[in-house]
């Protein structure tokens, strides 16, 4: 608002603060004038909170305020101008009035400007700033001369309001002082400390701490005799809807002019004389209680300064002004001649350095500009100068040089014939190198971060596989370690087996389940924990921190708790099932009471699995990341390797242009031959060849004529005059020399190189694409055996104990009727979905597995998936549902839950109303019945068997498709620097070398001019002092 406008830029303080979160009420802008009226420099205001310049009862609730404003947008508009008290830096307070307005900024959000005005009506008017006890906290600089209050006499002293103005006692007598009233006459009597008290501390304390409510401090000052009848006003301050303290204004009335002019207030100045003291030195202002102090004090420094500079300064004077200048000491200055030598001192000082001045020089500023700065600009003159003359020294010596070297016609041929590199083939190489080197490294940098993120995505699907199998396999541990206590269960509901030796065959075979399934559960963690990809901060999280709750049997039914991290929950885990297991076949150590089941049971269903079914998840949600990750990184990489194929064409062309016009400048000495030296030329040439017999001398001339005329250079016709010599200027014809190949070749290289990286980033496209696709698949596929295993482990646990161990009965009911099998059919639908979506993305191979086993009949792949099926037995399974494939036989399960979920309920129902048999008939309709042998079956064999077939080819097909990418990327990579590198043997170094010889070629011409016309002209000479070509020689 005001930071535009030219007069908030140059006189009225402004001050623009963030509206921000985290940065409320931080000063983001503000001009000079906002430095000068409170005393503070622009590096001391930087970075700090308008508070900064409120008293401290103001700018504890400020921060608030502004976000009352925000929350509310109660300033939408520009604000009238309210009165408010500033506080200086020195910590006196100040009456300003403030206008603010609330803006909304695109790059910075909320903001609040302000601008601040001084108060001009009062200006001989006293404030003081009263907490609640009435006790002042604050005043205004103009109450040391007017009311003998300083901030000195409050940070050592306590100043109660009521004991200098009797008149004022309680909030009643308060009122006729208060607006809207114009204010009341006030006795006020003028305060002085107790007669044992030190009135004159000079304690070091900030300013903030001076200002600070202290009701703790020693009532010291009493009222004097001394009085003053003043007009006061008395504003009661609320903040934020809660009294913080008062405002008062104090100011002299009209019978009190006469005491006013003694004590010296003019009422009519337009400043305050406050007691500031300008220190020349240290370029500050000095605050005391007095002008008398102020002056001692800045007369003191000014005393050691003064000296410090002129000790410094002896090395730097003659020996007589240095003499004159160690006799002077201003520190022993006194009496009428201390003023007038302190000046003599500081004239000899740069005590104006920086100040500029100007002067009006025909209406327009002029800079008067300094000793000092003239000085510079003489010292900067002779340094061009010299240089200048430097330069032309150097210039005669190459022309001494040359003149020098240029004795005999032999030596001239010589420097001529020499085959050095002109700068500006030295220069095309380079930049063909930088080019050249520029492109391998993109391909390469490419070529490495595509297998490194690929081979990333291919682990990161294996994690996603193993932390999903790590869960159904530990549900499947649970379950057959709960079977077994079932089994050796002598209290309903249980297993009932016929006899012993079958019970004990049966519970053999568990074993060897457990077993199995334990030595896998243990294969898989150790895949997970030797990882070396990279996980998300949560998901390293749980590996790294001590997260997951583990729960020990207590005394009486309470539980011990223990944190781990997940790797040691896991393998606190399989430590218990392995001792559970190394147990034996012991019927007493297979009970629910024992301290090692209860610690399985229990975990498996607890904060443990949550932590594990998380991580699983991150694996996929980092799947989901590192896929959108590579797809900006394949846009970034295409987008870089057709930028460097652009770049390369603007900085080589220009290169290739500077080289001909090398040549160009070696042809143009040729027009500074004179022209009767041309004539002579071609006379002897006409009359040798009309005497000369000899055909190969004919045939050596013709070529000599095709050196002249090879580089096509016809000399014309006298047709521009030439100024100094009376000649005529001759011209190029047919001069138009251009490297029109050279760049079609280069830009069909870079089209090739364009080509490249389009066709990298149109397969890494694709390729991304199709792996997001195979990344909803195996989410789907992986998720529905997990979720399957742990809802029949569940209901085992439900119906064999009423209830998984960490949760109630009615909990674990409403988990598994509300959560868990909602959740089977959204996934199994997922499944069909997913592939249904996506077919085109995976191979054929995969795509018929999917139909085999998700709609055909399984029993055809009995061998090869692994199931335990007699051809009669495989048919009539699950009444012939198994035949129509793995989908229908995972509804076919969800239902047999729903309906097995539906008989315990009413059993559990029959049981609260007292009816008897209810455990033997639990026994007979669920534990024993068939339907929950033929889940068993279709949980722990169907199922996981065809998942896990399922799931390697998916992740086969995945596997082949990264391999086809990483072979093509590998072949593509080889090809392409092959490609460069006889780029550069066939076409760039033959380019090159024949842009060397045509410049060499162009200068032998030279040899063809006699030696005496060649070492008097000045092209020439000037030619081959720029090339180097006898200054090398001459230094050797």
């Amino acid at each position: 608002m005001c930071i535009r406008d030219r007069g908030g830029a140059d006189g009225t303080p402004c001050v623009i603060a963030s509206g921000e979160q985290g940065k409320i009420g931080e000063m983001i802008q503000f001009n000079l004038a906002i430095c000068r009226t409170f005393g503070y420099t622009k590096a001391e205001l930087s970075g700090r909170k308008v508070n900064a310049l409120m008293p401290e009862m103001y700018a504890k609730a400020h921060d608030k305020v502004l976000q009352k404003c925000i929350n509310s947008n109660e300033e939408v508009g520009v604000r009238s101008e309210i009165f408010v008290l500033g506080r200086h830096k020195s910590g006196y307070l100040m009456p300003l009035f403030l206008q603010t307005r609330m803006l909304t900024s695109v790059t910075q959000g909320t903001l609040f400007a302000a601008t601040l005005s001084p108060e001009k009506k009062g200006l001989n008017a006293c404030y003081l700033l009263l907490n609640e006890q009435q006790d002042v906290v604050g005043v205004s600089s103009r109450c040391i001369s007017m009311l003998k209050l300083s901030n000195r006499l409050l940070r050592s002293s306590r100043v109660s309001f009521q004991t200098l103005a009797p008149g004022i006692q309680d909030k009643a007598t308060m009122e006729q002082f208060k607006p809207p009233s114009t204010g009341a006459m006030l006795e006020f009597f003028l305060p002085e400390l107790n007669s044992d008290e030190d009135a004159n501390s000079k304690e070091d304390v900030s300013v903030e701490a001076q200002l600070v409510d202290s009701p703790a401090k020693k009532l010291r000052v009493r009222a004097s005799k001394d009085s003053l009848n003043l007009s006061c006003i008395i504003t009661e301050i609320v903040l934020l809807n809660e009294a913080v303290g008062y405002l008062v204004r104090l100011e002299t009335g009209e019978e009190d002019k006469d005491l006013a002019y003694e004590r010296k207030i003019d009422r009519v100045q337009k400043y305050p004389n406050i007691q500031f003291v300008f220190d020349p030195i240290d370029m500050r202002f000095l605050q005391e209680d007095s002008p008398d102090d102020a002056q001692k004090a800045v007369s003191e420094e000014t005393f050691t300064h003064v000296n410090i500079m002129r000790d410094r300064s002896y090395n730097d004077m003659s020996p007589e002004r240095s003499e004159e200048a160690r006799k002077l000491d201003v520190s022993v200055l006194s009496g009428a001649d201390e003023v007038e030598r302190l000046k003599q001192v500081l004239k000899s000082k740069a005590c104006g350095e920086g100040i500029r001045t100007k002067r009006l020089v025909n209406g327009e500023e002029e800079v008067i500009e300094s000793k000092s700065r003239l000085i510079e600009r003489q010292v900067e003159e002779e340094m061009a100068e010299n240089e200048e003359k430097l330069k032309e020294e150097e210039n005669e010596k190459k022309e001494d040089i040359f003149q020098s070297s240029l004795k005999s016609k032999k030596a001239f041929n010589a420097a001529l014939n020499e085959k050095s590199v002109p700068p500006s083939i030295k220069k095309l190489k380079l930049t063909g190198y930088i080019i050249g080197l520029a492109i391998i490294t993109l391909v390469s940098v490419e070529f490495g971060l595509l297998v490194t993120e690929l081979r990333d995505i291919q682990e990161n699907i294996d994690l996603i596989k193993y932390s999903r199998q790590r869960i159904a396999i530990q549900m499947k541990l649970v379950y057959y370690i709960n079977k077994i206590v079932l089994i050796y269960s002598e209290d309903d509901p249980k297993i009932t087996i016929g006899d012993s030796a079958e019970k004990e065959k049966v519970v053999e075979n568990v074993r060897a389940i457990i077993a199995s399934s334990l030595n896998s559960y243990y294969d898989l963690q150790s895949k997970i924990t030797l990882s070396k990809l990279s996980l998300s901060k949560p998901n390293k999280r749980l590996y790294t921190d001590k997260c997951v709750v583990m729960y020990y049997k207590g005394a009486e039914d309470s539980r011990i708790t223990k944190s781990y991290t997940l790797t040691e929950a896991i393998q606190q885990l399989a430590s218990e099932v392995f001792t559970v297991h190394s147990a034996g076949n012991s019927a007493d150590r297979y009970k629910v009471a024992d301290d090692d089941i209860d610690f399985v049971l229990y975990n498996s269903f607890a904060d443990l699995y949550s932590k594990m079914s998380e991580s699983a998840d991150y694996f996929v949600k980092e799947l989901k990341d590192r896929g959108s990750s590579k797809r900006v990184m394949v846009y970034i990489l295409y987008a870089v390797g057709l930028a460097v194929a652009i770049v390369s064409v603007v900085f080589l062309f220009p290169v290739v242009a500077n080289v001909s016009k090398t040549r160009l400048d070696v042809l143009s000495l040729f027009l500074d031959i004179p022209q009767n030296s041309v004539r002579a030329l071609e006379k002897k040439a006409e009359k040798f060849a009309t005497k000369s017999s000899n055909e190969a001398v004919d045939d050596n001339l013709s070529n000599e004529g095709d050196i002249l005329t090879a580089n096509g250079l016809v000399l014309e016709g006298l047709e521009a005059e030439s100024g100094r010599t009376g000649r005529h200027r001759r011209k190029f014809k047919n001069n138009t020399t251009s490297n029109t190949t050279f760049y079609l070749q280069y830009i069909f290289a870079m089209l090739v190189v364009a080509g490249y990286f389009s066709f990298n980033f149109a397969y890494g496209y694709i390729f991304l694409r199709n792996m997001s696709k195979y990344s909803r698949e195996l989410n789907a596929t992986t998720g529905i055996h997990t979720e399957t295993s742990t809802s029949f482990s569940i209901y085992q646990s439900l119906v064999g104990h009423r209830q998984v161990k960490a949760y109630t009965q009615d909990e674990t009911f409403d988990y598994l009727a509300l959560h868990k099998i909602p959740a089977m059919y959204t996934i199994a639908s997922e499944v069909q979905n997913s592939h249904n979506d996506n077919q085109k993305a995976f191979k054929k191979d995969y795509r018929d597995t999917f139909i085999d086993i998700m709609r055909n009949n399984l029993c055809t792949l009995k061998t090869t998936l692994g199931f335990d099926f007699a051809d009669a037995q495989c048919d009539s399974f699950l009444d012939g549902t198994i035949m129509e494939g793995l989908h229908p036989v995972i509804i076919h399960y969800i239902e047999q839950l729903r309906e097995s979920l539906t008989s315990y309920r009413s059993l559990w129902d029959r049981e609260k109303n007292g009816e008897s048999g209810i455990n033997g008939t639990l026994s007979e309709e669920l534990l024993e019945d068939e339907s929950f042998e033929e889940m068993e079956k279709t949980i722990f064999e169907v199922i996981e068997l065809s998942i896990q077939y399922l799931i390697d080819s998916l992740i086969e097909s995945y596997t082949s498709q990264y391999d086809t990418e990483i072979t093509k990327r590998i072949i593509m990579f080889i090809c392409f620097l092959v490609l460069l590198i006889l780029v550069f043997l066939i076409l760039w170094i033959p380019f090159t070398n024949r842009l060397n010889d045509e410049i060499w070629r162009t200068k032998t011409m030279l040899t063809l001019i006699p030696y005496e016309v060649c070492k008097n002209i000045v092209s020439i000479k000037n030619f081959l002092n720029q090339q180097s070509l006898f200054t090398a020689k001459v230094q050797t």
